[in-house]
This record gives C-alpha cells, structure tokens and sequence, in this order.
C-alpha cells in the first residue's frame, strides 16, 4: 500500500488536524432556484445563483414549509455526506 505524504502507517494512533468552518462560513446564505423536488421520496435539487447545484432533503426544510420546482428560496449550505446540501431552506 502507497501511502499519501505525511502520514505514517500508525495513522489511527495520530490525532488529525481537521480545520473547522468559522463562523461566518458555516452560516453562509444562498439563493436559488428549486429544480426538482419528489414529495413522496422526500428530496430534491436546488440550483443556486452561485451555479453549483445543492442536495435538498425534506429534514433541512424550515418547519411549515414546502417546495415546488421553480420556486425561490434561500438557504444556508452545509456539508452533506455526498457534497453540499442546502439546509434551513425557507422560500422568498
């Protein structure tokens, strides 16, 4: 096994440095479209105004709210398992 600079094999043993968001980045809001959202399988797509696309879960929705293609919402991006996904989504 090759292993990537600056690790050593008893890397469990290491602590890792991993850089924290601050602030001002972890609450960041972003506007957007909604492109598709399935109601019954409970997620769906937001195209941003960035133009980067964000995952959408019916969990990251604020309460009482709901979305329909074409809508305009805003939302904060945090960081999902499979990449950016867009939470406390609230419409404009």
């Amino acid at each position: 096994m090759i292993w990537p600079r600056g690790f050593a094999r008893n890397y469990k043993y290491r602590k890792i440095m991993v850089p924290m968001l601050t602030q001002s980045e972890e609450s960041k809001m972003v506007n957007g479209t909604v492109k598709f959202f399935n109601r019954v399988k409970s997620f769906g797509f937001i195209a941003g105004d960035d133009g980067k696309d964000y995952f959408v879960h019916v969990t990251g929705l604020k309460p009482g709210v709901t979305i329909d293609e074409g809508d305009k919402v805003s939302f904060e991006v945090i960081e999902g398992e499979k990449g950016p996904k867009a939470d406390k989504v609230e419409k404009q």
